[in-house]
């Protein structure tokens, strides 16, 4: 049996933080993944993997991914860097970085 995993993805929206999910090991960084948000479904990238949840985090409040979206082109981390630091000067989300991405 496959152990879950838990990562962060950044969605197309304007977010002051980035939501987890839980996914299969075999996810990456920068994969595009499709995913629920307040019930709409949403093509996110994967910012972060960790293991275990942060602490404060339950992990029954944490929803599955639905799928990896393997015909979308994986972001690179050095993209998501930029995003990063393009976020940071900007005063914006990562999320509003993304969508204009």
């Amino acid at each position: 049996m496959e152990q879950t995993i838990y990562i962060q993805v950044i969605l197309p929206l304007k977010l002051s933080w980035v939501p987890f999910y839980k996914a299969e090991p075999q996810v990456c960084v920068g994969d595009k993944v499709k995913v629920m948000f307040h019930g709409k479904s949403y093509i996110g990238t994967v910012w972060q993997i960790t293991q275990p949840l942060p602490e404060d985090l339950p992990g029954n409040k944490v929803l599955p991914s639905l799928s990896v979206e393997t015909a979308l082109a994986r972001i690179s981390e050095r993209e998501i860097q930029l995003w990063e630091q393009i976020s940071s000067y900007y005063m914006c989300s990562i999320g509003e970085v993304f969508k204009t991405a």
